[in-house]
């Protein structure tokens, strides 16, 4: 409940004042608040990911969304709800080591890199990656429309 109520709260602030920014400072302001709002969302969604939490993962992503995984494979959002409610997909850990967001108008990308630990079909595997996201301002609200991810080779 309390992640329901943090994700309302950030999701009501105004992510299209850059549009309206007056001065540099303004942008400036209107970037970092943009900034925030995604880097809150994102632990909000990783969070969600690992408690399986469908509904609120449904408002995090667009429904255009285009998740492709380590191993390559492409999901809508549907698909990528549909592994997770299924068990097919759990994610047991994600720790975000690096993540940088850069603002663009309404639009936003974000590169990282982090810890995961999933179970795929029974098998328990741990690896890291490298991940790219793209966010888009829709309805007032900071929504993730692309996700790829690449597995960095075992050290």
């Amino acid at each position: 409940m309390k992640m329901r109520i943090l994700f309302f709260l950030v999701s009501m602030v105004p992510g299209s004042l850059i549009a309206f920014a007056q001065s540099p400072e303004d942008t400036i302001r209107a970037v970092m608040q943009a900034i925030k709002i995604i880097h809150q969302q994102e632990n909000l969604r990783f969070q969600a990911m690992e408690e399986n939490n469908l509904p609120l993962l449904d408002t995090l992503l667009s429904d255009d969304l285009t998740y492709t995984h380590t191993d390559g494979k492409t999901k809508t959002k549907g698909e990528f709800l549909e592994r997770l409610r299924s068990g097919e997909l759990r994610y047991k850990s994600i720790e975000v080591v690096q993540m940088k967001t850069r603002v663009y108008g309404n639009t936003a990308v974000v590169t990282g890199w982090a810890r995961v630990q999933v179970k795929v079909k029974g098998q328990d595997t741990a690896f890291q990656i490298r991940f790219i996201e793209v966010y888009v301002l829709k309805d007032g609200r900071w929504q993730m429309v692309a996700w790829q991810s690449t597995r960095l080779p075992q050290q």
